[in-house]
């Protein structure tokens, strides 16, 4: 029962950012003016947290492959993935900055999130795609954008408390049941 549990719970965390990296977009002002049909070219840097924990510390820079960018449309067309590209000259990843080159979709933009593409892989299984998506510090969409599955919400993770919840429910009923079938034995 507890194996269960935790096989349940590790399988339905939501894919959050990969550990405490942030990203950080240049002009995001010009995200939240731009109009339909326009070519724009979003800049951001990714840091990780601090190594010891200092708050108002700017963090490392954080580099990966596998970075984009995902746009939707304020006339709720579909989502358009842009693979980002490092930015030139800055020593590859280890600035931590990238660029990504998109046409604003109908309607102006009404959500943005970056990624990290990834798979998870279980044995016996087909790899599936378990991406990870990086909180934007300064999303100028943050109702639209927020929390890992860009679905809006706070960042709460309620699917592993829900199956967390119905086990327990089980554990105490299950507990009751045999208390009451031990009582009514011992009579």
């Amino acid at each position: 029962m507890i194996a269960a549990t935790a096989c349940a719970l590790a399988t339905a965390w939501p894919a959050h950012g990969k550990g405490a990296v942030r990203a950080t977009l240049e002009h995001p002002e010009h995200l939240a003016g731009a109009r339909a049909g326009e070519r724009l070219t979003v800049a951001w840097t990714l840091r990780s947290a601090p190594r010891l924990g200092v708050p108002d510390a700017a963090g490392e820079p954080f580099g990966a492959s596998g970075i984009y960018l995902r746009v939707r449309g304020a006339d709720g067309g579909a989502r358009q993935i842009v693979w980002a590209r490092r930015s030139a000259g800055l020593r590859g990843y280890r600035s931590g900055r990238y660029l990504a080159t998109m046409t604003v979709p109908g309607g102006g933009i009404a959500s943005i999130a970056i990624g990290l593409a990834g798979y998870r892989y279980v044995a016996g299984h087909t790899p599936t795609r378990a991406d990870l998506i990086i909180p934007i510090v300064n999303d100028p969409f943050p109702r639209w954008s927020a929390g890992p599955a860009a679905g809006g919400g706070a960042d709460v993770p309620w699917l592993p408390i829900a199956v967390l919840l119905a086990v327990a429910t089980t554990v105490v009923v299950a507990r009751h049941a045999r208390a009451g079938t031990a009582s009514a034995t011992a009579r």
